[in-house]
């Protein structure tokens, strides 16, 4: 990571954290996975989320189709 450029290392550190993170609580398991295995997660779908500038957000929801239809919406 410090072979980045200074302005990218924050969001290279941040995308794979949020998306553990959203694993993480989409299971139930808090902190305690290190590293979810494809058996783990198959029946998940992460998505990153674009919220605002400097923000990292990602979304793990349940689903069994291959590719689940996500809707996002955001107030004022």
């Amino acid at each position: 990571m410090l072979s980045l450029p200074e302005a990218q290392r924050l969001p290279a550190f941040y995308q794979p954290w949020t998306r553990k993170e959203a694993i993480a609580k989409a299971r139930g398991d808090g902190f305690a996975i290190n590293r979810p295995s494809p058996s783990t997660t198959q029946d998940h779908r992460l998505f990153d989320l674009s919220m605002a500038p400097d923000w990292g957000c990602a979304l793990c929801v349940f689903a069994t189709d291959a590719e689940p239809t996500l809707h996002v919406k955001s107030w004022p």
